[in-house]
C-alpha cells in the first residue's frame, strides 16, 4: 500500500472529496474504490476525522492547522529569500570581478603614472642643464 500525499488538486477521477470538495490541499490517499474512483480527503474532512479520532480537540487542531498555513507561507517567503539571495550572490561575484579589473586598471595608470614623473624630471633636469650651458 502506497503512503497518502498531499497534494494541491486532486489528480484522477473522481477529481474530489466524497464530501464534495475538489480544493486542495487534499490527500490522495491511493486507494481506489470501485465504480467510485480514487478515494480523496479534503483538509475540512481530515480535520474532522481528526477530531473524531480525539488527535486534537477542536480549539488545539485550530491553532496547528494555522499554524501550518504559517509554515507554508513562511517556507513560500524562504524560498523566494533564498532566489534573492542567489540572484544577489551572482551579482556579487560580477561585481568584485569589476572591482578586481579595476584594481588592476589603477594599478597599470599608477605605473604609467610614475614612470610619465621620471620622464618629466629627466626631462626638467636636463632642460636646467640646457639653460645653465646657455646662459654660460
Amino acid at each position: 500500500m502506497l503512503e497518502p500525499i498531499v497534494l494541491e488538486s486532486p489528480l484522477v477521477f473522481p477529481h474530489r472529496c466524497p464530501c464534495g470538495s475538489g480544493k486542495g490541499p487534499i490527500i490522495d490517499t491511493h486507494i481506489e474504490l470501485g465504480n467510485y474512483g480514487r478515494l480523496y480527503v479534503c483538509e475540512l474532512c481530515a480535520k474532522t476525522y481528526a477530531q473524531k479520532f480525539g488527535f486534537a480537540d477542536g480549539k488545539r487542531l485550530d491553532e496547528l492547522s494555522e499554524a501550518s498555513g504559517l509554515l507554508v507561507e513562511k517556507e513560500r517567503e524562504v524560498a523566494v529569500l533564498t532566489e534573492q539571495l542567489g540572484a544577489l550572490a551572482g551579482e556579487n561575484a560580477i561585481l568584485e570581478k569589476e572591482v578586481k579589473r579595476r584594481d588592476a586598471e589603477i594599478e597599470g595608470l599608477e605605473g604609467r603614472v610614475s614612470q610619465m614623473s621620471s620622464t618629466i624630471r629627466a626631462s626638467a633636469e636636463a632642460a636646467r642643464e640646457h639653460l645653465q650651458l646657455v646662459d654660460a
